[in-house]
């Protein structure tokens, strides 16, 4: 039995979520692609690792719990990382990105926890995302 709700697409590729948590594919109807496939198991691939390097830090539960309840969100920084090195960017560049994310956070556990994201993130979006990078900044 389906659930009664409506198909999901995440960069192109669709799909629905059976009462039991069965994923079923909608791709036919949906017009997924190959190349989207691919996109979203890079995404998958970087959750994965960042959990896995998340895991390392003291903040590594509420990033391993950031990963799972916004993995786009996450995602989407860790790409971010690879656009500011594609366009020139230094290591110092990235740090401002989350430095500029901190000021806006009151708490100091949460600034703590940031600064952790962004070393994560820095060290996991090279490997996935722009691996002509890895060991270069």
């Amino acid at each position: 039995m389906l659930l009664p709700i409506f198909p999901v697409s995440a960069q192109n590729v669709c799909f629905m979520t059976t009462s039991r948590g069965e994923t079923v594919d909608l791709e036919r109807i949906c017009g997924a692609t190959a190349q989207n496939k691919q996109v979203l198991s890079l995404d998958q691939q970087y959750i994965a690792e960042y959990k896995k390097t998340a895991a390392l830090t003291n903040s590594g539960s509420v990033l391993s719990r950031m990963a799972d309840a916004r993995p786009d969100t996450i995602a989407t920084l860790g790409k971010r990382v690879c656009q500011v090195l594609r366009a020139g960017g230094t290591r110092s560049d990235i740090a401002d990105i989350w430095a500029e994310l901190m000021v806006k956070v009151p708490s100091q556990e949460m600034r703590s926890v940031l600064a952790d994201d962004g070393a994560v993130a820095m060290n996991v979006a090279p490997r996935i995302y722009c691996p002509e990078y890895v060991g270069k900044f």
